[in-house]
Parts: structure tokens; sequence; C-alpha cells
């Protein structure tokens, strides 16, 4: 552009009521229940139908239907959806963390493409460092291949990177119990609920730490909470 014009980036918006639809989504996106992860895709639609070529809105929007699938859509639909939306964004966006991150996820559970996946995760942070999504994604790849020292570390970059996401601690509870950490496992999924005391997998993931340390009464009120 013209000198001391500012760089935007083809991602972008200029709409102001897309971008404002786009916050809605991520605020109910970061919660991470189906009826909200539910609600994010209505507000990234919302923000796309304003502006289709909003590459933000495209990357978010196939984040929250790879995190859809398995628990609470199948994965024949929500995998090609997440797929066709990561790459409409990186085709807007070349250099979108989120999009290429998405990409990622598709190809590690649905394409089951690991050295692919893993490109697109280390393509994400390193177009992104500070992309949190794009550690959680590179964390589940990790487990996935077997570093899971590794991804307890990325897991915890993550929650630097976005320390108001409960699913980030929640996540990391859920790994170090299943490595032996129940201790650590318990911390970390009491943080998951110091930010949101109503979510399911924080008490799951205590309760399979309380179980782990034998405390089986514990653990029992705490699957009962995540019903």
């Amino acid at each position: 552009g013209a000198a001391g014009a500012p760089v935007v980036r083809r991602g972008a918006t200029t709409s102001v009521e897309a971008h404002d639809f786009y916050l809605k989504g991520l605020y109910f996106y970061n919660k991470f229940t189906e009826p909200d992860l539910r609600r994010s895709l209505d507000y990234f639609g919302r923000a796309i139908a304003k502006d289709s070529s909003y590459a933000a809105a495209w990357a978010q929007s196939a984040l929250a239907w790879t995190d859809l699938a398995d628990d609470w859509v199948a994965p024949r639909e929500a995998y090609p959806k997440a797929r066709a939306a990561a790459l409409h964004a990186l085709a807007l966006d070349s250099a979108s963390a989120e999009a290429h991150a998405a990409y990622g996820i598709e190809l590690l559970w649905f394409e089951r493409d690991l050295p692919a996946a893993g490109r697109e995760m280390r393509r994400a942070i390193a177009l992104e460092p500070s992309s949190a999504p794009a550690h959680f994604a590179y964390s589940a790849y990790l487990a996935v291949v077997g570093q899971r020292d590794s991804s307890v570390a990325v897991t915890r970059r993550a929650q630097r990177l976005d320390p108001l996401a409960p699913m980030l601690p929640a996540r990391n509870a859920f790994e170090l119990a299943s490595l032996g950490r129940a201790d650590e496992a318990a911390a970390e999924a009491r943080k998951a609920l110091e930010l949101d005391d109503h979510f399911g997998l924080a008490h799951v993931a205590l309760g399979d730490a309380y179980f782990a340390q034998e405390k089986y009464a514990d653990a029992l009120r705490e699957y009962r909470a995540a019903e």
C-alpha cells in the first residue's frame, strides 16, 4: 500500500457488523460445550454472511467443526465441513494459523495422515507463535505420536497464551492423569473449574485424577457433577 498506510491482511474485515458477530462467536467457542460450539458456528456464519471474504471467521468455523466432531457430531459429517471451511480460509488468507491448525486436526483425526497433520500444525505455530488454537492442535498431534510429555508442555504454552479457556487445563488434566501424574492432573482440572465451575469435561478430568489417587467418593462426586 501507500507509504504509512496500515497493512491489512486479506483475512481481515472492514465490516463492523461482521467483526462483532465474530467476537460473539469467539465468546461462545471458548465455552466448549456442544450448545455453545453450535452457537459459535451460528455467529461465525453470520459474520461470513456479512463479509464472505472474512478468513478468520471461516477458520474459526473450521475449528468449531473439529471440536464438535466425534463427541457430538458424526466424524463423516463434521470433518468434511471443517476441511472445507479451513481450505476456504486458506484460499483467502494463506497465513491464517487457525486455518492451518483446523486443517491439521482434520488430517490427524479423520484422514489419519500424521506427517501432513504435523506439517500443518508446525506451519500454524510458525506463522503465529501467539496462537493458542495452533498450540492446542499441535499438543493433540504430539500425544498421538507418543510424545506425551511434549504434548503437556505445548498445552501449557497454549494456556499461557489463552488463560481464560477452560478446555486447555482440562485437556492437560486428562493427559497428566493418563501419565500417572494424578496430583498435577487434579491441579489442572481445578484450574479449569475456577474458570467455569459448570464445565463438564473438567469435572470428568478431576474425577479421573481422584480415581487415580484412589479417592473414589470424590471421584464419584465429580462424575455426577459432570452429568
